[in-house]
């Protein structure tokens, strides 16, 4: 399940309740829950603060392809690796 995007303002306060509601979830379902809090705010946000601007698109990119190289065959996540 993957996580909403940080966002400006009080919308950013909905989506931490709603993330973690879902990791809450994610948790005792033993689903894994695709984290996107390394998407920065100022740097990765385009003016609007809803749409990932051109740096932002490769971080949340390369959370989803963490999550898919580290799924092996028997159909489990190893994200200590």
């Amino acid at each position: 399940i993957s996580g909403l995007v940080p966002r400006y303002g009080y919308l950013n306060k909905k989506v931490r309740e709603v993330n973690d509601l879902l990791i809450l979830k994610c948790r005792n379902r033993d689903i894994c829950f695709i984290d996107h809090s390394n998407i920065d705010l100022k740097k990765h946000l385009n003016g609007s603060g809803i749409h990932l601007n051109h740096s932002g698109i490769p971080i949340l990119n390369a959370n989803f392809a963490n999550v898919i190289n580290n799924y092996d065959n028997n159909n489990s996540l190893d994200l200590e690796s």
